[in-house]
């Protein structure tokens, strides 16, 4: 079972508290500031769509998109969400086949932003809509630990 589709879960690190970061042998090092660690999005499973596309173009660029769905009642539990929009992270998501990738680093940090959701019918989704986008000089890599 190494090719199932899918995001179980996605975190971030806000810029400021990222100490160094490094691309090395195709993958990446990231080193937190001392009790800042990674925090996980209280995202709704199956509601996590992160897409790294690359640019046509002399320079590689690859456009970092992704869209990440919180039921409000998850939201509550994360009081950190508030006041995320416009922030610069590093966005941390791990695979149904195990892979933790990170998109964006400390040169190239992607952008969120935080809108509520409140459909018009009983069936649309209820909740919190996490938008992050960001150009980057690489494609998502591996974290290496």
């Amino acid at each position: 079972m190494d090719n199932i589709g899918g995001i179980t879960s996605a975190g971030y690190a806000i810029v400021g508290n990222v100490k160094s970061c490094a691309v090395m042998g195709g993958k990446m090092m990231v080193v937190l500031e001392a009790g800042k660690p990674w925090k996980d999005f209280p995202a709704t499973p199956g509601r996590i769509e992160i897409t790294v596309t690359p640019d046509e173009g002399i320079i590689p660029l690859y456009t970092v998109s992704g869209t990440i769905y919180c039921a409000r009642s998850r939201q509550a539990k994360y009081n950190d969400l508030t006041g995320m929009s416009f922030k610069q992270i590093l966005l941390k998501y791990i695979t149904t086949n195990g892979d933790v990738l990170i998109a964006g680093d400390k040169s190239n940090p992607l952008k969120v932003q935080i809108e509520n959701v409140n459909p018009s019918t009983a069936n649309g989704y209820s909740g919190t809509k996490i938008t992050i986008i960001g150009v980057m000089t690489h494609p998502e890599l591996a974290l290496m630990t």
